[in-house]
């Protein structure tokens, strides 16, 4: 059974126009996800694995076109990456990416919007001591 017209939510980090990078979180059916990272990285991508399972997908050639340095890639690993980075969370059993896990959202909007309320992503932020 296809799962192509599920959604999947993935997070985005990409430098805007004027040379700030920003952050935020997209949904695609999975049948348009490698289209739409495709789109925001620029070109063709390759994807690597976080130590906490997330999948980071960047252009395949962001090295030898010239992009920028990510500042933000040593958050989710322990290298550096150029351009724009797609985030989503661990691929599943059947080879499936998993909706961006709820602690990247949090790291994405407190680093990039810090008034946003995540319980519109359906997060509850929990304090404990």
């Amino acid at each position: 059974m296809s799962r192509d017209n599920e959604t999947v939510r993935f997070g985005v980090i990409e430098q805007n126009s004027d040379g700030r990078w920003t952050g935020r979180i997209e949904t695609a059916t999975r049948a348009a996800f490698g289209d739409r990272v495709h789109q925001i990285v620029g070109g063709w991508f390759d994807v690597t694995v976080s130590p906490d399972g997330d999948s980071l997908y960047v252009n395949d050639e962001g090295l030898l076109i010239g992009m920028p340095l990510n500042p933000y890639a040593p958050a989710w690993f322990d290298r550096m990456l150029v351009g724009p980075m797609v985030i989503v969370g661990p691929v599943d059993s059947e080879g499936y990416e998993a909706d961006i896990r709820d602690e990247a959202i949090l790291q994405i909007l407190t680093e990039f919007h810090p008034a946003v309320n995540p319980a519109m992503y359906g997060i509850e932020v929990v304090i404990t001591d």
